[in-house]
Formats: structure tokens, C-alpha cells, sequence
């Protein structure tokens, strides 16, 4: 027995129109290289897309420009790549942008200075930074420049030490997971502005021992801190 449209519930109308918008949403996301979508809002995905210079990504005719994407876009993530260095100056124009993840990379150098006409511009909506994975033997300089910052993961590079200003001004960072490197000394003062930490992660490092004034300031004793799997030296 034939079935009609109209029986069952549905209109032929009601059905073109939900085809064709369901088209137009589909078009909202674009891929203009293999592996990189951007839904024209919010969100630009670029990951295994064998990204090897973020300069050649920026010169993609498709690459964001247009003041009102600038103004909205809040997440990039350009993880499981093949970029060996990283300058922050090709995202100082996404006003909004809160969370970046550039895990799983090669990178052993980031630059987060940049200066435009003699002025530091900053990315001041930054709440996530996500750097896991990577080949990176130092804390990036400048992360208090990084004014909104809450979350910073550098777990799994290669960092050797935690010097007295690698986290000088981050007064907003809660958590900072440091696990999976090499780290064997860290300095008295090195988490002194954390005001506002609550999660730090230590485990799995070279620590053999660690001065207590480390823990001198209150701010840090009362965060939850992991320092398992280290190599203690008990006397």
C-alpha cells in the first residue's frame, strides 16, 4: 500500500526546507586545508593535518580575517602536528580567544613576547594554554603576560628545571601540571605570585629532594600537589 506524505504527519514542504537548512549548517564549517575546520564562530580544529609552519597556515586564503570572526573565536586547537617552534604574534588578533592546545607537537621553542608599534599586546582572554607532548627543555618566558591565564599544561616535554620567574605575575593560574619531564630543581621563590592555585602536578620527575621553602608561602600548601614517582633520596 502506497503511503502518502501528508498521512503520515509530514508535509513535502516541511521536508525540502529541513534538507536545505540542514545543507547551509553543513556549509557553516570550512575545510580549507586536509584536517582544518572552522565553523565561522566559535572553533578552529586543525589537528593531524600534518601543520609543519604556522606561517603557511596563516596565508591560506581561508585562514580567519574578518574582524567579527576575530572578535568571537574562543577555541583553537592545532594538536598531533609537526611544528617545531611557536610564536603567539599570529593569534594577538583573536580578541576572545580563551583556549589553545598545541599538544602533541614537536615544539621545543614558544614565543609569547610580541610588540606592536612599540606596545605589548598580550592575549588577554587566555584561560587554557595546552602545550603537553611536545620537546620543550624550559618553561616558556613570559606567561605573566598571559593575564587571564588558568590552566597550564606542560606535561610530558623534557623541562630539566622550575627557575624563580617562570611563573612571576600569574597571579590567575589554578592549575599547572608540570607531570612526565626531567624536572630535578626547583627554586624556592618559583611558585611565589600563584595566589590562586589550587592543582600542581609534580609526578614523575628526577626530584631527589626538595627545600621546604617551597611550600613557604600558604597559597602553595594549600593547593592539592602530586609529587609521586620521583626519586627521593631518604636518609
Amino acid at each position: 500500500m502506497e503511503k502518502n506524505s501528508d498521512t503520515m504527519g509530514i508535509s513535502w514542504p516541511f521536508v525540502m526546507t529541513s534538507f536545505l537548512l540542514a545543507g547551509s549548517l553543513r556549509g557553516l564549517e570550512t575545510n580549507f586545508t586536509s584536517g582544518c575546520h572552522w565553523d565561522h564562530v566559535y572553533s578552529l580544529r586543525c589537528t593531524s593535518a600534518g601543520i609543519t609552519n604556522l606561517q603557511e597556515l596563516q596565508k591560506s586564503p581561508s585562514w580567519p580575517r574578518a574582524p567579527r570572526f576575530l572578535k568571537t573565536m574562543k577555541h583553537i586547537n592545532l594538536s598531533n602536528n609537526r611544528i617545531s617552534s611557536f610564536h603567539l604574534n599570529i593569534f594577538y588578533k583573536f580578541s576572545s580567544l580563551e583556549t589553545l592546545n598545541i599538544s602533541n607537537n614537536y615544539i621545543s621553542m614558544i614565543s609569547i613576547n610580541y610588540e606592536q608599534e612599540g606596545k605589548d599586546v598580550t592575549l588577554v582572554s587566555l584561560k587554557s594554554l595546552v602545550i603537553d607532548r611536545n620537546r620543550l627543555t624550559f618553561v616558556p618566558k613570559g606567561l605573566g603576560k598571559l593575564t587571564s591565564l588558568q590552566t597550564l599544561q606542560l606535561s610530558a616535554n623534557s623541562i630539566l628545571r622550575i627557575q624563580r620567574d617562570d611563573f612571576a605575575n600569574c597571579t590567575q593560574l589554578q592549575n599547572l601540571d608540570l607531570r612526565d619531564n626531567r624536572i630535578h630543581k626547583i627554586d624556592p621563590d618559583a611558585f611565589r605570585d600563584l595566589r590562586n592555585l589550587q592543582i600542581l602536578r609534580l609526578s614523575n620527575n628526577a626530584l631527589v629532594s626538595i627545600t621546604p621553602l617551597v611550600f613557604l608561602y600558604s597559597h602553595v600548601l594549600r593547593a592539592d600537589i602530586d609529587l609521586s614517582y620521583n626519586r627521593w633520596a631518604y636518609k
